[in-house]
Parts: C-alpha cells; structure tokens; sequence
C-alpha cells in the first residue's frame, strides 16, 4: 500500500512539475514587459508593461508575412490580442519607443499555435473588441435576442439594433486621433459613433451570443476611404466574406452598419454595400 501511494504522489509531482513548466514555457519577461501565451490554444494572448515611463509601447504580431501593430499601455496593465491568422508559428514583440519613428525591441517570444476552435479569435474580447460579461452592450444583445429561434435571427435582430440604434458623428471623425479604440459601452450610451465603433458594437454583440464575427477594416471605393465593417460566420454557410454579407430574410446583402445606418433609405447606397468589389479589406480583429 506505501508503495503505490508512493506511486500516486511522484506521478501527481511529475504531472505538476509538467504543468509547470508548460506554463512557464509560455511566459516571457523581459525589460519590464510580459507576453503571456498560455490561452494561445483559444485564439489571444496577452501582454503588460510595468516599467512605465512616457515612451510609447508597442505590440507587433507577425505571422507568415502579415505584421499587426498595436499599443500596449505602460501602466502594467494586462491587455488581450487576438491571434486571428490561424494555425502556425506567430512572432510576437513588444516594443518601445526611442526617437521619431524608431523603436527597440524589449521582449520577443515565438509561439506555435494550433486553435482548439478556428473560430476563437473571434469569439473572445479584444484590444479591438472589448467587453467583458458586465458589459452593457453584452446585456442589450442578450436582451433583445431572447427570443431568437437561430443565429440568423440573432445577427438580424442585432444588425437592425446597431444601424437603428446609432447615428454617424461627423465631429468624431474629424477629430479622432491616431490610436482611438471604441468603449463599446459608451458608444451605445451615447447613441453616435464612427465606422471603427460601429463595428466594435457590432462585433461585440454577435460574439456575445457565440456568433463568430470579425471586424474588418480596409478601404472603400472609389476614394479608397479607410473604413471599418463586419464579417459574420453563419454554421453551415460559413464565412460571409463578399464585403462581409448580411442575411436579411431573404438574400444576402453587405453588412456594413455605418453606411446603412448613414443612408436608410438611399437606394443608390443600399447597392453600393451590395457590391462586394467596392470593399478592400487590410486588417482582421
């Protein structure tokens, strides 16, 4: 009897030393900055900076070619980031400000990661797309989708919600600076918003409700204006991607809820959102 309790206390040891360093193996610190890819298998990681300072600090993901830039605060807080570019070996950096435009690398961490669901990116919040269970905007979608029979009711009811709901503010736009991230929340509250809050509203909502759903942004013709809108990912249809399409009963249409709530009833704009061509997308979140 010693001999196997000794057994089950050296194999629970070994099973715990594992987990430790798995964990450990997915943590980097370096010069005040933390990466913490632990919930990589769920399509996000983290990253803090607790060094502080007024140097701006950076997060860049690169991954097969494709590089994603984002702000990291340098008050220690813990921020999330998305892994949306699948399976694979990600390279991940935090960086900080010296001069102009230049910056040195502080922490760098690489990263295979195979997603337990290819659809958990978004699914989850973000930098990008931020809400958490006490959101208002997670209670609205809850709400007002009580009684949807499917997810295409649900992206339906939410979509209308948005484009009713919201008015365009010309005043944001002209005077948004560089590195603005919608408060999903105070966007709803205030009823108003640009093209990126637009998007994070409605991404916010449909991931909520377990409705895998991106936001998009590129450039819109024939200007080629920097925008924002949304794909939606439909079981059994898959991934609305023609401009990102909505399904409003009976055939599918661009869901781009800045411009549809901009032009209700503009004939002339409701086919120009029907033209996929007329969207060229950049970045995913």
């Amino acid at each position: 009897m010693k001999r196997v309790l000794s057994f089950v206390l050296m194999c629970t040891l070994v099973a715990s030393m594992l987990s430790m360093n798995i964990s450990a193996a997915l943590l980097k610190k370096s010069n005040g900055s933390v990466i913490n890819a632990e919930t990589a298998k769920d399509g996000y990681f983290t990253a803090s900076y607790t060094a502080g300072g007024d140097k701006r600090i950076k997060v860049m993901v690169e991954k097969d070619g494709q590089k994603y830039t984002y702000d990291l605060k340098n008050n220690g807080e813990s921020e999330v980031y998305p892994l949306q570019l699948g399976d694979g070996q990600y390279k991940i950096r935090v960086l900080r400000n010296t001069t102009g435009t230049k910056y040195s690398v502080l922490n760098t961490y690489n990263v295979n990661v195979k997603l337990e669901n290819p659809h958990s990116p978004f699914l989850t919040s973000s930098q990008y797309v931020n809400y958490n269970a006490n959101s208002n905007v997670v209670k609205t979608a809850a709400e007002i989708t009580e009684y949807a029979k499917n997810d295409l009711e649900k992206v339906d009811i939410i979509y209308n919600y948005v484009v009713n709901a919201m008015s365009y503010d010309k005043q944001k736009a002209q005077t948004v600076q560089s590195g603005y991230l919608p408060d999903v929340d105070l966007v709803v509250a205030a009823q108003k918003g640009i093209c990126f809050d637009y998007a994070a509203v409605m991404a916010a909502m449909l991931r909520s409700q377990g409705i895998p759903a991106k936001l998009v942004t590129g450039y819109v013709a024939p200007n080629n204006g920097y925008h924002a809108w949304n794909e939606v990912y439909i079981k059994d249809i898959g991934w609305i991607k023609t401009g990102s399409l909505y399904f409003d009963g009976s055939k599918w249409t661009t869901m781009d809820p800045t411009f549809t709530s901009s032009a209700k009833t503009s004939a002339s704009m409701a086919q120009f959102i029907g033209n996929g061509k007329n969207y060229s997308t950049k970045y995913i979140y």
